[in-house]
């Protein structure tokens, strides 16, 4: 069965994530295969009621290469702490209700925003 995203999961989501409204996200899935697509829709509605804000990808936009599943939730090393609480309480609360995310760091290079990024992939 597709994963997806029930009305009392969203209501969970929203609950845990609208104190950190504002934070900014993007994300990224396989656009052309339906099961992530749909979820990734789902989890950016969750995310929209919670306050969160949507940042489009720059020129050029953003793809995912084969072999990626589950959910990755990127995060930068020297992210704010309301940034690194944000990217936490996402990651808790989807495991919570078995989405199986996995919290990543971006290489400390690059340069610091605070925006999460979240890839998600085919289902595990």
């Amino acid at each position: 069965a597709p994963r997806s995203i029930d009305p009392q999961e969203v209501q969970l989501l929203v609950s845990r994530l609208h104190k950190f409204k504002g934070q900014e996200y993007q994300v990224t899935t396989f656009w052309d295969l339906k099961e992530p697509l749909e979820f990734s829709n789902q989890l950016h509605e969750a995310l929209h009621k919670s306050g969160w804000k949507f940042v489009k990808h720059g020129e050029g936009g953003s793809f995912l290469l084969g072999g990626l599943s589950g959910v990755q939730v990127w995060l930068h090393p020297n992210a704010a702490p309301h940034v690194k609480n944000a990217a936490h309480a996402l990651v808790s609360t989807l495991n919570e209700i078995a989405k199986a995310p996995e919290l990543k760091m971006q290489d400390a290079a690059t340069p610091n925003d605070s925006i999460i990024r979240l890839n998600v992939g085919t289902k595990h």
